[in-house]
């Protein structure tokens, strides 16, 4: 999941700058950024249903569909304040924060911990 995001925001990073790329380098690029997008979904349902059983399958799935439903409202609104700042490449730049994110956070919360050692019960 965490190299699919880094995948994501390493595609979007090079349409940021607005370089004078061409329609194939570009076309190519998408295709790659628009894998690893959908793999980040793709992966989600995996860990979900590896890690949740019954009722509570139910109600992580919903979570994750309720999460994707905030996106879906807040996502155009911050994107076009970017754009009305930044021109064309705040849309991109929109996203890479979102990936940015997505990608520290996946790092803090996945990161590996100590293990606690407990006494034994004798």
């Amino acid at each position: 999941m965490l190299g699919c995001c880094g995948l994501s925001l390493a595609c979007t990073l090079p349409l940021i700058s607005g370089s004078g790329m061409g329609f194939w380098p570009v076309a190519g690029l998408m295709l790659v950024w628009g894998g690893a997008n959908y793999g980040l979904y793709t992966a989600a349902l995996a860990l979900i249903g590896d890690r949740f059983q019954a009722e509570k399958l139910t109600a992580a799935i919903a979570a994750l569909a309720a999460v994707y439903a905030l996106a879906a409202i807040f996502g155009p609104i911050v994107t076009g304040g970017m754009m009305t700042v930044l021109g064309a490449q705040g849309l991109f730049g929109a996203v890479a924060v979102v990936y940015l994110a997505a990608l520290c956070g996946g790092v803090w919360l996945f990161r590996p911990v100590e293990p606690r050692w407990q006494k034994e019960v004798r």
